[in-house]
């Protein structure tokens, strides 16, 4: 028997063997059959997530707070809430991982690792964000069953209860794009100014004072009274990183992001 011959051979044999496994198992084993296990293992992680998280506070996913401040009727539930986000916001999973599970079929999947993306606070990570901002699948309730008093004072009613993918990844996006005085965000009406236009100047920056703005306001839980030392570590960390820039860009920042140093 030849080379040839042999060559041929072993690649039937292949083929006969893969078919074999298609048609024992299904497509689904072979498709993810290049996963690694890291991989496999971060997508079962979300999924777990999905599934024991009852509410997602939009407000905590934005200023990267501990707490929401509405009172829940079962106190526990806010406990299970900052542990949980906690976990998705660890920054421990690799982005390759995380990219995937924008494609997710469970929407609460999605949702979470659209939280994971913007907590590394990576603008150049926002267009990969921008397809899920016209996502109209129900996802998380934004509050749990509130108690009757709530709210006691502040004439303010509580958040929206139900939200969708896109309602929680358009505020994401509009964090950045409102601090840059793109008023109407990422769903600008017809000539007006949206992402396009926000993305147009800024996906070659290296730096960006909005960019700094949005930093200082989630290192400072979007409070104006800091007196967390971890809280205080993290805006100390942004002030040198921004006087580490050439001086005129580092004098134009400080000066476009002045009310947010004043919170230091």
């Amino acid at each position: 028997m030849n080379w040839e011959n042999m060559r041929s051979q072993s690649i039937r044999s292949f083929l006969r063997s893969a078919l074999t496994l298609a048609l024992l198992f299904g497509s689904e084993p072979l498709l993810r059959a290049g996963e690694s296990t890291e991989l496999k293992q971060i997508r079962a992680q979300f999924e777990g997530y999905a599934q024991e998280l009852e509410f997602l506070s939009l407000s905590v996913v934005l200023n990267d707070a501990e707490k929401p401040r509405f009172q829940a009727m079962d106190p526990s539930v806010i406990d299970d809430h900052a542990k949980t986000v906690g976990e998705v916001t660890s920054r421990s999973y690799s982005l390759k991982a995380i990219r995937g599970l924008l494609e997710h079929e469970d929407p609460k999947v999605r949702t979470l690792a659209a939280v994971a993306i913007f907590d590394r606070e990576d603008p150049k990570l926002l267009p990969e964000l921008r397809s899920l901002a016209s996502d109209h699948a129900p996802t998380f309730d934004g509050h749990p069953k509130l108690r009757e008093t709530y709210p006691p004072f502040s004439g303010r009613g509580p958040p929206q209860k139900e939200q969708t993918v896109g309602m929680i990844v358009s505020r994401m996006l509009n964090k950045y794009l409102q601090a840059a005085g793109y008023q109407y965000g990422i769903h600008a009406p017809e000539g007006q100014r949206g992402f396009d236009h926000y993305w147009k100047y800024r996906k070659n920056r290296s730096h960006c004072a909005s960019w700094y703005a949005v930093k200082l306001s989630r290192a400072c839980g979007g409070s104006s009274h800091v007196a967390d030392d971890t809280r205080i570590a993290r805006i100390r960390e942004i002030r040198n990183e921004i006087d580490q820039l050439w001086r005129d860009d580092k004098t134009l920042i400080w000066e476009a992001i002045s009310q947010e140093t004043k919170l230091v």
